[in-house]
């Protein structure tokens, strides 16, 4: 049996890597690639190298956005369209649902 990993940084044809990056309260000219007046080097450095995805919505509080992100279900299919998990309080992702 022979296991063979690649490092991080390296080339991998088959196999890329994919980064989302996620922000709470991040606007559309919060960005450099959209606003020259807002300096972000490494986010538009990472936009231009990747995929910038210009057609995405997100809720306007984060439990509904990261759900729909980490689920693959639009929120009100799992019931967390109006709410916003605050730590230190029971709620949860039904456990049908997988991540």
């Amino acid at each position: 049996l022979a296991v063979a990993s690649v490092p991080p940084g390296s080339a991998n044809p088959t196999k890329p890597n994919i980064m989302f990056i996620v922000a709470d309260d991040l606007g559309w000219n919060d960005v450099g690639w959209h606003n020259p007046d807002v300096k972000t080097p490494v986010l538009d450095q990472l936009a231009h190298e990747g995929v910038i995805l210009n057609q995405s919505y997100v809720n306007y509080v984060c439990t509904p956005s990261r759900t729909a992100f980490m689920t693959g279900y639009f929120p009100y299919h799992v019931g967390s369209q109006h709410v916003v998990f605050a730590p230190k309080r029971p709620q949860y992702i039904p456990s049908n649902f997988t991540f």
